[in-house]
């Protein structure tokens, strides 16, 4: 069964809109979760995450938890960019840079170097002012993710 993104309640939706909150509510998602579960009940749980990943473009990783919020009967955790969007920008407007970078580089599966080219991107079309690090920025960031995932003692 669909959920509402917003307050979680069930539908049906056919206006489109949550009865409860008045959010809207994504009819390609629910195809989407219809398609999935369909796959799942034929036990083709791989095809269901490839299914998920080729329409939403969400990694491997949120496309299986989606998968298995879906199979769990509750609605699939908002993968989706914008959420990763508002977040990333979050951090900038708190001037956290290398947590906007480093949140984006693990949810993304992308290199620092890259994350931080999509963050300049997105703060750039946000209209937040640029405060690229340079490469003693991207050095540091790099240092830093060695570190923490225990490449560097």
């Amino acid at each position: 069964m669909t959920r509402c993104a917003q307050c979680n309640s069930d539908g049906p939706f056919e206006s489109g809109l949550c009865p409860q909150c008045g959010a809207l509510v994504d009819s390609s998602a629910s195809e989407l979760e219809r398609e999935v579960r369909s796959l799942l009940e034929q036990e083709r749980k791989i095809d269901a995450v490839k299914l998920y990943r080729e329409r939403t473009g969400a990694n491997l990783l949120e496309a299986k938890n989606a998968v298995d919020a879906i199979e769990a009967g509750k609605a699939p955790l908002s993968g989706n960019s914008s959420d990763l969007e508002s977040e990333v920008l979050m951090h900038l407007r708190r001037g956290e840079s290398l947590a906007a970078v480093t949140l984006y580089s693990q949810r993304k599966g992308v290199t620092l170097v890259d994350a931080e080219q999509a963050i300049e991107l997105l703060a750039t079309s946000a209209g937040l002012q640029s405060r690229r690090a340079g490469c003693l920025g991207v050095l540091a960031m790099v240092v830093f993710a060695a570190w923490r995932t225990g490449f560097l003692i």
